[in-house]
């Protein structure tokens, strides 16, 4: 008798196990539902940069290349800047009817391709002593087309290297000077030794995308470096 009541007793607490392991995950199921209806997730607000990921803040008081790298940058921005001819860098009416729409073209004016190289500032400083520079006399008249010649490197000015600025960005000046040649079919060719002070910033790797999108977009430059013209200036002279 009393081994039948303790087989009944372990039947019941089979039978109370097996209904448990059959309801406990209808309740794991039926907790997860309203939690899920009742959770609201967290959000916050992020910058995105040109590839569509979530952008990182960056340390602009350092940078992950050398200083010879940065010196080609300024020979290359350099020798941009100053490379170009009557068509490439469109008069201000010209210019104004392209970013208008009324005239239609697929190449982006200088003004557009020298827009990622240099800070706002110093673009607009850029634009005005170009278009104010003695080369620029006639030169859309005479349709002529400016080259530059680099004898030399650009120089550390000061040779003190990298320096941080007033607001914390990392900075590099070089100076120097080379030659420009304005030359046009049938007239004459103009010659002009340039000097130039040029100083660098480092700059997010964010790119600015506040372009006019009057051209084929990928005929205008990216600068995917970490550094861009934060100051220029020039003095000029006829040469010959």
């Amino acid at each position: 008798m009393d081994s039948r009541e303790v087989a009944d007793k372990k039947l019941a607490r089979w039978k109370w196990a097996y209904m448990a392991t059959l309801i406990f995950p209808a309740l794991i199921v039926a907790a997860y539902t309203v939690y899920s209806l009742a959770y609201t997730p967290k959000t916050r607000t992020v910058l995105l940069n040109q590839f569509g990921g979530v952008y990182v803040s960056e340390d602009l008081g350092q940078t992950n290349v050398t200083e010879g790298q940065v010196k080609q940058f300024a020979y290359d921005i350099l020798s941009q800047t100053f490379s170009y001819d009557y068509l490439s860098f469109s008069t201000d009416s010209e210019y104004q009817d392209l970013v208008s729409g009324k005239v239609d073209t697929d190449l982006p004016d200088h003004r557009d391709v020298l827009f990622q190289l240099y800070s706002p500032e110093a673009h607009k400083v850029v634009i005005a002593k170009l278009k104010d520079s003695p080369w620029m006399d006639r030169f859309h008249v005479q349709r002529r087309q400016l080259s530059s010649v680099f004898t030399s490197p650009p120089l550390q000015d000061g040779n003190i290297g990298f320096v941080k600025g007033a607001d914390g960005r990392l900075t590099i000046s070089y100076r120097g000077s080379f030659f420009l040649s304005s030359q046009s079919k049938g007239l004459k060719t103009l010659n002009y030794k340039v000097d130039y002070r040029i100083t660098l910033e480092r700059k997010p790797l964010f790119l600015d995308a506040n372009l006019d999108k009057y051209y084929f977009g990928p005929m205008s430059p990216i600068n995917a470096f970490e550094w861009r013209v934060r100051d220029i200036d020039w003095t000029s002279g006829r040469r010959g």
